[in-house]
């Protein structure tokens, strides 16, 4: 059915398809649904055109309600993208057109609902944990302080070593026999002298360890470094204990001035960061308090299983079966949340409570002395470095100063019987044992008295086995020292034997301290 025109409208125009009257301003024809492009109407005027018209494509609205999907579009704008069998067809680049068109706009919407709803990725911007400022939490400062010292350790730091061990394992690969193999390894390996690959591995140890400190310490030279923990009896001073993992040592039992106003304070903030952690161990040492728990614990040390220890029959069981209240004495059912809370504040200030310092590692320099939760990190007191009243002794050289100290011409004197070098050995390593010994070779019993003179820092350390009275004729006693150095240069003390008949009453003992990661010896 054809649409007529408005009456009197000489501007309307036919539809190039089915000849229908439209008017200026629509786009496709009532009638047919055809495309639209405005000819006034002109009956000399060909009906069909001789080429296809320009359509331009029209771009479907999507609503983020509907889950970012198209809505349906309406039948003519379907029409004008599908056809209608026995329509003209639209040209193949404008359909290609109208669907990438389409495909666009789906596809940014769904971007930018992806990205406003996803979780934050590694590169775009969120919110990170800091690292902790506390460097000693830090394992690679562990290892660096007390670099590897064992044999097998330091072969595997020599090249040539590996190599021969690669070498021999290669010659005994085909060998099956568990035992067999155990003894050609052991005949190869005895005609190898470790000595050379000990010595090559020192010093390629000490090489990668002297780059990788310094390397941790430029990183972290402003950073918290912990000093020891901290306990306040009661008297007026807090005492701090050193740590291993501490760069430094202080002496034991250090002691600082400090008031119960100033602790009080360090007390309620530790309170407060150590909330979490407390509370839970009220609860469960509340938990443990009551009967039940008991009844668990012997239920546990009679070899219950965990599902027969939950079981509340089988705990009834065994508590009629073992007596009944002989076997809950202690325990309660209503014990004192209160009394809960204060035992576990003070186990939780006795594993948390730490001196740190914080100024300059490599240059040996404390700005601050700051007391503080380990766990958290919080600032519970700041402290002036001068309050420790001990020397302080650091476990590696200032910036600078184990060059220093390499420089000096040290060279190990030759032993006698009345002197030993230990040589240059890191600092806080033991040297190993020397054993020295004592021959009465007379016919009569000799008294004999073996003491340490001259070792103000303790770098020495004797181990007597000659103390015991006289020595009998024709026996030996003998002791042994050990050198450890605390510092770095020259030590030296001596061995007084005491008595009468012997032909050594004095060893002289010689030490050189080095950074542990010099590379210059």
């Amino acid at each position: 059915m054809q649409v007529p025109s408005s009456a009197g409208d000489s501007t309307n125009s036919k539809c190039i398809k089915c000849g229908a009257d439209i008017t200026p301003t629509a786009k496709f024809c009532p009638n047919c649904g055809a495309p639209h492009t405005f000819q006034p109407i002109d009956a000399a005027a060909p009906s069909l055109p001789s080429e296809e018209p320009s359509i331009k494509p029209e771009v479907i609205a999507l609503s983020p309600d509907d889950g970012l999907q198209p809505s349906p579009p309406p039948e003519s704008v379907a029409e004008k993208v599908m056809p209608k069998a026995g329509r003209i067809p639209l040209p193949l680049f404008i359909l290609a057109g109208l669907i990438v068109v389409v495909v666009l706009v789906i596809t940014n919407r769904n971007s930018e609902h992806l990205q406003s709803n996803q979780p934050a990725t590694e590169n775009s911007p969120q919110a990170t944990t800091p690292p902790p400022r506390i460097i000693t939490k830090d394992p690679e400062l562990a290892r660096l302080l007390h670099p590897p010292n064992g044999e097998d350790d330091i072969l595997a730091y020599s090249k040539a070593y590996v190599q021969k061990k690669q070498e021999i394992e290669a010659k005994l690969a085909q060998v099956t026999d568990h035992e067999l193999r155990a003894r050609l390894a052991s005949e190869e390996w005895g005609k190898v002298d470790k000595s050379s690959y000990f010595a090559e591995g020192e010093d390629n140890l000490r090489a990668s360890l002297s780059a990788a400190m310094y390397s941790f310490l430029m990183k972290h030279r402003a950073d918290w470094f912990e000093i020891g923990h901290v306990d306040y009896p009661g008297s007026g001073s807090l005492t701090v204990k050193s740590v291993e993992a501490s760069p430094l040592e202080v002496p034991e039992n250090e002691s600082i001035a400090l008031d119960i106003t100033s602790m009080d304070s360090v007390y309620s903030k530790f309170r407060e960061a150590a909330r979490p952690a407390i509370q839970a161990g009220v609860e469960h040492w509340m938990d443990e308090q009551s009967c039940t728990a008991h009844l668990r614990n012997v239920c546990e040390n009679l070899g219950g299983s965990p599902g027969e220890c939950s079981d509340p029959a089988h705990l009834q069981e065994i508590e009629q079966r073992l007596g009944g209240g002989g076997i809950l004495s202690g325990c309660n059912d209503n014990p004192s949340g209160e009394k809960g809370r204060q035992i576990m504040e003070k186990r939780e200030r006795d594993n948390r409570l730490v001196l740190v310092g914080q100024g300059d590692l490599l240059a040996h320099r404390i700005d601050k002395l700051l007391i503080v939760d380990y766990d958290t990190e919080t600032l519970l007191l700041e402290l002036k470095p001068s309050i420790l009243s001990g020397d302080i002794v650091w476990k590696f050289p200032a910036d600078g100063q184990a060059n220093d100290i390499s420089l000096l011409k040290y060279k190990r004197a030759a032993d006698a019987d009345s002197a030993k070098d230990f040589g240059a050995v890191a600092l806080h390593a033991d040297s190993g044992k020397q054993t020295f010994h004592n021959n009465n070779d007379s016919d009569n019993p000799i008294q004999i008295v073996v003491s340490l003179q001259g070792d103000d820092d303790n770098s020495f350390v004797l181990e007597n086995g000659c103390n015991l009275g006289a020595v009998e004729p024709h026996e030996t006693c003998e002791f042994s020292v050990h050198f450890k150095p605390v510092h770095m240069g020259f030590h030296t003390a001596a061995i007084q034997i005491a008595g009468e008949g012997w032909s050594i009453h004095s060893v002289v003992l010689r030490g050189f301290g080095i950074w542990p990661w010099d590379t210059s010896h």
